[in-house]
C-alpha cells in the first residue's frame, strides 16, 4: 500500500509543474484576446465602449461618433485612410486596457481621462506606437500615420 501512495505522490509531482504551466498559457491567452469589432456600430471590449467607423461620408457626419473622447484614425503616407488595424491600448499604469481589430479606419473609444499608450499595426506596415492624453472635455483625434504605405506605391515602386 505504501509504494502505491509513494507512486500516486510521484506521478502528483510530476504533473504539478506541467499543469501550472497549461494554466499560465490559458491565462495569457484569455489577455491577449484580439476582438474584431463590428463596423458602424458601438460594442462593449472589456468595459470600454468603442466603435469601428470612418467609411463613407455619412460616417463624418454622424452626431453620436463626436460623442467619444478618442478618435483613433489610421493613415497613410499621403494621408489616405487605411483599414485593417489591431490596436493594443494601454493605460498609464500599462495595464492592457484593450485589443482590438478594425476593419475601418477610425476606432472611437470612450475612455476615462488620463494618458495612454497605444500599439497600432496595420497590414503591410511596421507597428506604430503612439501616446496621448484623453480630455476630459471634448474629442481628441489621434492621427496615426504610415508613410511607408503610399497609395500605388506598393505595387509599383519605381514610380
Amino acid at each position: 500500500m505504501r509504494d502505491m501512495t509513494e507512486t500516486k505522490e510521484r506521478i502528483v509531482a510530476a504533473l504539478l509543474p506541467a499543469s501550472v504551466f497549461v494554466l499560465c498559457l490559458g491565462m495569457t491567452a484569455a489577455a491577449e484576446t484580439i476582438h474584431t469589432l463590428p463596423v458602424d456600430r458601438p460594442a462593449h471590449v472589456m468595459g470600454i465602449s468603442i466603435a469601428c467607423t470612418g467609411i463613407g461620408q455619412h460616417a463624418e457626419n454622424e452626431a453620436r461618433w463626436r460623442d467619444y473622447p478618442v478618435k483613433l484614425e489610421a493613415v497613410g503616407g499621403y494621408g489616405q485612410y487605411l483599414a485593417g488595424e489591431e490596436i493594443a491600448l494601454q493605460s498609464s499604469d500599462h495595464a492592457e486596457a484593450v485589443h482590438v481589430k478594425c476593419d475601418a479606419p477610425w476606432v472611437l473609444m470612450r475612455l476615462d481621462a488620463g494618458r495612454y499608450t497605444a500599439t497600432v499595426t496595420v497590414p503591410n506596415a511596421p507597428a506604430k506606437q503612439v501616446s496621448f492624453t484623453v480630455p476630459r472635455d471634448g474629442q481628441r483625434d489621434v492621427v496615426v500615420r504610415f508613410p511607408s504605405l503610399m497609395a500605388g506605391r506598393e505595387q509599383n515602386p519605381a514610380s
